[in-house]
């Protein structure tokens, strides 16, 4: 979490207000096990640089979280607005800017390329993964 994510949240708890919604939250999972339909549904609360998330689809637990799978899915280098949306559908596609139907709000519309749709039980989840940090070995000299 950044600064300013942990300053906001400490001063929420501390007055008794709910927390701040997060800059990138998954608010559903829709037409599950249909092909060519399941989606998921993100909101951007805030101004959100998608090359700091990935999609995990993973498996839900009693104790309320859930185990990450081995099919993972990088949002890329797009920036997405405060109030904009991102929708992952699970098959393959071209990625397009678009507004929601409804809402006239700015859509990001992806792919996440899978031959078979994730999330057919009721227990198989997207996971949200916020990644702050990365390491890797340095090049090769030479």
């Amino acid at each position: 979490m950044a600064e300013s994510e942990l300053t906001a949240l400490a001063r929420a708890l501390l007055a008794g207000a709910p927390a701040p919604p997060p800059p990138l939250q998954l608010i559903s999972v829709e037409a599950r096990g249909v092909p060519n339909q399941e989606r998921i549904y993100l909101k951007a609360n805030q101004r959100v640089e998608l090359r700091h998330y990935l999609l995990i689809a993973g498996l839900a637990l009693n104790d309320g979280t859930a185990f990450p799978g081995n099919t993972m899915m990088w949002l890329g280098n797009s920036t997405i607005e405060a109030g904009g949306w991102v929708i992952v559908y699970t098959g393959k596609g071209s990625p397009i800017v678009t507004k929601m139907q409804k809402t006239n709000e700015p859509t990001l519309v992806m792919y996440w390329g899978l031959d078979t749709t994730a999330f057919n039980a009721a227990l198989m989840v997207p996971i949200l993964v916020h990644v702050d940090k990365i390491q890797f070995p340095p090049s090769p000299k030479g």
